[in-house]
This record gives C-alpha cells, sequence and structure tokens, in this order.
C-alpha cells in the first residue's frame, strides 16, 4: 500500500514538472490593440441636390434620438434618427447631427461630438484657389539709375496755359536745377521737354519709351530716378515743380 501511494505521488511530481516545462517554452501571446474608437455619430460627409428636391438624410448612431441643425433648409423628421432636407436655393449648406448615449461618448445624457455633412444644392462653383500675388509694378517710370525728368507738352496750345505754369518750360531755374541733378549721358543731363507730336528719331530708346507711357492731361511731367517717381500733371509753377522733383533728385 505505502509502494502504491509512493508510486502514485512520483508520478504525479512527474506530470506537474512536464507541464510547467511545456509552458515556460511557450511564447507568450502577443497582445491585442484595442480596437479604434467609434464615432458615437456618423452622417455622409457630402450630399448633392437641385433646389426643390427633397433629400433624405440619416445619421448611423447607437443613440435613440438624434437632434438637428439645419440652418437655411426646411426640415421635417421622418423618425428618430433621419430627416427630409428642402432648400429653395443655390449654395453651400452645413447640417450638423448630435445624439447621447448611455455609455462611451456622451453618456449620463451628455451630447456627443456633432457630425457633419455638407448638403450641395445646385451647380455651386468650387471654391476659388487662391489668387498668386502680382509682382508691384517697378515705381520708377525711367528706366536705370540716377535722376530723369521728360515733361510733355502740347506746343499749340502753349498759349492758353497759365502764365506761371508755361514758364516752367523756359525756366532757367529750372534747367540749372536738372543740368546739376539728372544723370548725364556723355556731355547731355537726360531731361527732355518733348511736344507730344516731336519726332524722336534721334532719342534714345529710354525716352522713345518714356514717351509711349500713357497721360490723363497736358502739360505733363513724369520724373524717375530708378527706384521711385512721379507721374501726373504739370504743377502750376517753377517753385512747386523744383519742391517735386527735389523729392526724387535732391
Amino acid at each position: 500500500m505505502r509502494d502504491t501511494l509512493k508510486n502514485n505521488w512520483i508520478g504525479l511530481v512527474a506530470i506537474g514538472l512536464v507541464l510547467i516545462t511545456n509552458v515556460k517554452g511557450c511564447p507568450a501571446p502577443s497582445p491585442v490593440p484595442p480596437p479604434e474608437p467609434v464615432a458615437p455619430i456618423l452622417l455622409p460627409k457630402e450630399l448633392t441636390a437641385q433646389p426643390g428636391d427633397i433629400v433624405k438624410l440619416s445619421a448611423e448612431t447607437a443613440g435613440k434620438i438624434v437632434r438637428w441643425d439645419t440652418p437655411g433648409l426646411q426640415r421635417e423628421r421622418l423618425d428618430d434618427k433621419t430627416v427630409i432636407l428642402v432648400a429653395k436655393t443655390k449654395g453651400k449648406y452645413r447640417v450638423l447631427a448630435w445624439t447621447s448615449l448611455k455609455t462611451g461618448w456622451g453618456a449620463n445624457g451628455e451630447a456627443t461630438e456633432a457630425a457633419e455633412c455638407t448638403l450641395i444644392v445646385g451647380d455651386v462653383p468650387p471654391d476659388p484657389s487662391p489668387i498668386p500675388p502680382v509682382p508691384p509694378p517697378d515705381p520708377s517710370p525711367t528706366p536705370g539709375e540716377g535722376l530723369r525728368v521728360l515733361v510733355v507738352y502740347e506746343s499749340g496750345e502753349l498759349g492758353k496755359y497759365p502764365k506761371e505754369q508755361s514758364t516752367i518750360i523756359t525756366s532757367t531755374k529750372m534747367r540749372e536745377y536738372l543740368n546739376s541733378k539728372c544723370i548725364k549721358i556723355g556731355n547731355t543731363p537726360e531731361y527732355r521737354f518733348f511736344d507730344k507730336d516731336a519726332p524722336l528719331e534721334n532719342e534714345s530708346q529710354i525716352w522713345r519709351d518714356v514717351m509711349t507711357r500713357p497721360r490723363q492731361s497736358l502739360p505733363w511731367i513724369i520724373i524717375g530716378n530708378g527706384k521711385d517717381g512721379f507721374e501726373g500733371s504739370l504743377p502750376k509753377n517753377v517753385d512747386e515743380t523744383l519742391i517735386l522733383l527735389k523729392k526724387f533728385g535732391g
């Protein structure tokens, strides 16, 4: 009897050792990632219709009753989770829906996060792409460095200009300033007094181009220093013209 019990005990110990060895030798099971959270309420991202169409919209949710916000749309509840929508005019309409759940998000009667759907009614053009910025035009109406000045007038109308203004064109004071401040090409300072129909065959391309710039009236003055400038009606007298010139020529 004792030998039988002893042998049984030894057998049980051996079986236990085998089981322990097998358990230790088995790799641990890989952890199972938690499931992705499911939104408590879902709507289609976008719906399309024409003005006057009846649109049926249902929310997917475990909540019992869905609340809706549909500004600009006529709405009629079809059931606890479905509404009928109608838009009279073209446009994009934002539809919001939310509910409450007993567990998870919105538990204890709190509202869930709102789901959103865009209802596009009619042929609504897409949102315009941003317009790339247009570089500002060159602020100087004359190219290159240095002060250049052009006065354009109508020689046949010179006697009709106010006396003080017509004096600007023949003023010695004006020419003394321009001779000292304008950049020189060779020995010639870069300023001109041109009749609007003056021939330009013997002039440089600079002055040919400047003469093509638009003018709203006559007499007209164009001032440029390569960085900044002015284009406009000729001032009323010599002193006002010199004040203007000194802004760009010093």
